[in-house]
């Protein structure tokens, strides 16, 4: 232990609580946005699964129908397998736009 070298931390890394959404807001923003008469509605879906469900915006993108399963009530279920990203074409290995990538810190294959 003599030789074992630490330092106070410069930052604390804790939730700032008063940046977190409580859910009923959450609910609000989703409930808005499904309303809405445009193309904006279809974020309702991701505002959700981001904010109720505390997914990675990637992940939420990458979802598809066949990860999920809704019950007529309730909560559902969804599997969450990889995630999309969009580096742009200078950053991925093959040139396009959005890369598929697995899930953060788990190996390429988990779920």
């Amino acid at each position: 232990m003599d030789r074992a070298e630490w330092r106070t931390p410069t930052s604390a890394s804790g939730i700032n609580i008063g940046t977190v959404p409580a859910p009923a807001d959450v609910t609000q923003v989703v409930d808005a946005v499904a309303a809405l008469h445009s193309s904006g509605a279809r974020y309702a879906a991701l505002f959700a699964c981001v904010g109720i469900a505390g997914m990675r915006p990637s992940e939420a993108i990458g979802l598809r129908v066949s990860d999920l399963d809704l019950p007529a009530q309730g909560w559902g279920l969804a599997s969450l397998r990889g995630a999309l990203t969009s580096p742009g074409t200078r950053y991925t290995a093959d040139g396009e736009v959005v890369e598929a990538k697995g899930l953060k810190h788990r190996p390429i294959d988990a779920t």
